[in-house]
């Protein structure tokens, strides 16, 4: 039996709806997203590929009641760039909407020809940019989840 993942949903917890306009929206719309649904301290972004949903949700917000949410930086989201060049444009942006970088753009050493970038904005999900060479242009992007040093020590 083969099941087949029809899409992978995220939470990501942010500081304010007024986030979402200023830093989310530019990034996610980089990245490939396109802006589903809206309302009050929640808004859903889904993936040109359909399967990735990220859903932003106001921390201030009692979207779910009082029921405990998770840590804001829990999460990494990891996305794959189908050119060099758009671990740069990224990094002007996000630098642009007051992200704070975390590991600058590089290449990594173990890997070859493999660069990257990683930034965060107001202790938020930590989001990733790379891409590795030898790649097919136009391949698509994907993303992986990785638990930070955090959520890992507590396990």
């Amino acid at each position: 039996m083969t099941i087949e993942v029809e899409h992978i949903e995220v939470v990501v917890y942010v500081s304010s709806e007024l986030d979402v306009e200023a830093f989310y929206k530019p990034v996610l719309t980089f990245l490939g997203f396109s802006l589903s649904h809206q309302r009050p301290g929640f808004s859903l972004w889904i993936s040109d590929s359909r399967r990735i949903k990220l859903v932003l949700i106001d921390s201030a917000a009692r979207i779910f009641g009082d029921r405990t949410r998770h840590l804001p930086h829990a999460t990494r989201l990891r996305f794959r760039a189908d050119y060099k060049e758009q671990i740069q444009q990224l990094f002007v942006l996000a630098e642009e909407l007051g992200a704070t970088v975390l590991i600058a753009p590089h290449q990594y050493e173990r890997t070859g020809d493999q660069h990257g970038l990683v930034f965060q904005y107001q202790g938020g999900a930590m989001l990733e940019l790379t891409w590795k060479g030898g790649l097919e242009l136009g391949n698509p992007g994907g993303v992986q989840i990785y638990p930070t040093a955090a959520r890992v020590a507590e396990q």
